[in-house]
Order: structure tokens, then C-alpha cells, then sequence
């Protein structure tokens, strides 16, 4: 479940845990990259060389442009 409001998200996972038992400890990362592979794949359609020029260069970054902007851990009884 996803909601947004005022600058935030939210979200919500429910995992099926099979009758395990707890205390479990759930780690989150939330991951910022500034331009995504679809974007930046969909420009390979057109022949001008901006658009190839940037393409090789995102190729060439993009493995490390992104960033982990926010971590967390929890137990969960």
C-alpha cells in the first residue's frame, strides 16, 4: 500500500512469514537516482547526437550515481 500527502510517502509491506515466529529486525534503504534506466533507454530511440552522447555517458555512470539518502533498522516482536 502506497499513500502520499504533504511531501511524504508512505508505504506499507505485508510479508507472509509462514508461522514463523518472531522477533524479527526488518532493514529499509530508501535509494535516490537522479535519472532512471527507462528515461534514459528511451532516448536510444533518436539518432541525434545529444542524445547519444548522453546515453554513453549515463552508461558509464550510471552504476554509481545512485545514493542511499536514508536507512533504518527495526525489531518487530
Amino acid at each position: 500500500m502506497v499513500s502520499s500527502a504533504g511531501g511524504g510517502d508512505r508505504i506499507r509491506y505485508a510479508v507472509p512469514l509462514g508461522g514463523a515466529q518472531g522477533p524479527f529486525t526488518v532493514d529499509a534503504q530508501l535509494w535516490f537516482q537522479p535519472i532512471a534506466f527507462r528515461w534514459a533507454a528511451n532516448l536510444n530511440a533518436y539518432d541525434a547526437a545529444e542524445q547519444q552522447r548522453f546515453t554513453r555517458y549515463y552508461g558509464a555512470m550510471s552504476s554509481g550515481s545512485a545514493v542511499v539518502v536514508a536507512r533504518v533498522a527495526a525489531r518487530v516482536p
